[in-house]
């Protein structure tokens, strides 16, 4: 018999096939060896209202780092004001410390004896 046209696709069809099975085969096992850390092993689900659950599988929590705690910086609690009056205190103790004393706020400047125009 002589091998047709039709016979040779259908061997490299098969040679393809196989070849990609292997590789597979290979990929399975090297993310099995190397796992992504990028890559999330948690499963998801979505409530009757919408929102969305996130869980961990435990081999994901046992290996995972803790998360981070809060780091937002908390509000303030002094009024525009007196953030105003503290950075103005700063300003003249550093750029002007001779003045600051002099000109200290609720200080009255000292007062020099009028002269007498001539």
């Amino acid at each position: 018999e002589e091998e047709t046209e039709a016979d040779r696709a259908i061997a490299a069809l098969e040679a393809a096939r196989k070849k990609k099975q292997e590789e597979a085969k290979w990929m399975k096992w090297a993310e099995a060896q190397y796992p992504d850390p990028r890559k999330a092993n948690a499963s998801t689900a979505v409530t009757a209202d919408g929102k969305a659950i996130v869980t961990a599988s435990a081999s994901a929590t046992a290996t995972s780092k803790p998360p981070l705690p809060n780091l937002k910086k908390p509000a303030a609690t002094l009024k525009p004001e007196e953030i105003r009056a503290k950075i103005s205190d700063m300003v003249r103790k550093q750029l002007l410390p001779a003045m600051a004393e002099k000109f200290a706020p609720g200080k009255q400047p000292d007062k020099q004896p009028e002269k007498k125009a001539t």
